[in-house]
């Protein structure tokens, strides 16, 4: 989804510009974040060594997260974005 059309979802929701913007961002990066561990698994290769190690996404996918509930906490109510 487009940054714009996440915007647009969230001034049709009343959200105000400035939180819209953050949840935008935040929103976006957890879904990047949720496709990159869906095609690559929660454990990959380390470029280097190879070895298994946790998928980076995992960290950026969960603090998206935490400032999509911290949003959520201050009135910022998306439902048609999860749907």
């Amino acid at each position: 989804m487009e940054k714009v059309k996440v915007l647009a979802i969230l001034a049709k929701a009343n959200v105000p510009s400035q939180r819209a913007v953050l949840y935008a961002d935040a929103f976006l990066e957890y879904q990047e974040a949720q496709r990159n561990i869906e095609t690559n698994g929660s454990i990959v290769a380390d470029p280097r060594t190879g070895a298994p190690v946790p998928n980076p996404y995992l960290a950026v996918r969960d603090k998206a997260f935490s400032r999509l509930e911290s949003l959520h906490k201050t009135g910022v109510k998306a439902p048609a974005l999860w749907q």
